[in-house]
């Protein structure tokens, strides 16, 4: 399974190396998208770059990009399966690349030649400006199993960064605490799809 879960590749864009000087800024919203179409038009992605270049994204361009991805990975005799938006934010795409009969070689130069083109930058530009929503079912009941767990919640959690705090709560418990409670959940709510991605 690939997850579009470029969101590292977003948070990173600006990070800098050892100084003594103020560590710059990173950036947020439109000035991400249009740093992600640079990067993307650098790289020669031209399709991926016109879609960011105005500094937005919506649902329908996020779409599209996948729809681009998955015709091209078609093209190459692969499908995507397991389709599903991810019911940890409700905002990313969880996919498998379907490619019996290729080596695995084949399978990676086709993910670079389809997924780094089509979608990376546009996935990447995508969650980092789109308020996550967990699935409803899935907070409910990830809520109760931290309850369960001995953990205070008021109920009015609405994320999984929410839920978690952070890695490094209760010396990193907390965090492991609520990976494994959403995980176990949607096993149990959601047992045909593919898994889930979890992150702040």
């Amino acid at each position: 399974m690939r997850a579009a879960a470029a969101t590292a590749m977003a948070a990173a864009l600006l990070l800098a190396g050892c100084s003594s000087a103020p560590a710059p800024e990173i950036a947020t919203g439109p000035e991400l998208v249009k740093q992600l179409a640079q990067q993307a038009r650098e790289a020669g992605y031209e399709e991926s770059a016109s879609r960011l270049e105005d500094g937005v994204i919506d649902k329908n361009e996020y779409d599209a990009a996948f729809g681009d991805m998955r015709s091209c990975f078609e093209g190459l005799g692969m499908t995507l399966e397991d389709v599903s938006i991810n019911r940890g934010d409700g905002i990313r795409y969880i996919y498998r690349v379907e490619g019996s009969g290729f080596s695995q070689n084949t399978i990676e130069d086709a993910d670079a030649a389809c997924t780094d083109r089509y979608f990376s930058h546009v996935d990447s530009a995508y969650i980092a400006t789109t308020p996550p929503k967990m699935d409803e079912p899935l907070r409910v009941a990830t809520i109760e199993c931290m309850r369960s767990a001995g953990y205070d919640m008021s109920g009015s959690e609405a994320t999984f960064a929410d839920i978690a705090v952070s890695p490094d709560a209760d010396g990193g418990r907390r965090y492991k605490t609520a990976d494994s409670c959403a995980t176990e959940a949607v096993l149990s709510l959601y047992p045909d799809e593919p898994g889930i991605v979890l992150s702040f």
